[in-house]
């Protein structure tokens, strides 16, 4: 798979989304707001579940950000490699000539 194709590739984009959402709502610094924002990011990608909170992800149900991210990465992660490649793959096709 090429860089910039497939799921992969947009899980750091979610991490990021995650993180600054992560350190302006909850008392942490930088660090631990990244670590944050990758876990819970690389957890959404692949549908595990998991959370550092005890509470899921509860405490965030207000934030647009968050919600917005998990949704994405999930959806992403769920349609799997082959898939994203194949609508890359297409979508690249639609557009050169």
């Amino acid at each position: 798979m090429t860089p910039g194709r497939g799921g992969t590739p947009r899980t750091p984009f979610g991490a990021l989304v995650l993180a600054a959402a992560f350190a302006s709502a909850a008392p942490c610094g930088p660090g631990r707001a990244l670590y944050l924002g990758v876990f819970h990011a690389v957890s959404a990608f692949c549908n595990a579940g998991f959370d550092l909170f005890g509470r899921s992800l509860t405490d965030c149900v207000g934030n647009a950000a968050v919600n917005l991210a998990v949704m994405s990465l999930i959806v992403i992660g769920g349609l799997g490699f082959v898939v994203l490649e194949e609508l890359m793959t297409a979508a690249a096709e639609r557009v050169s000539p």
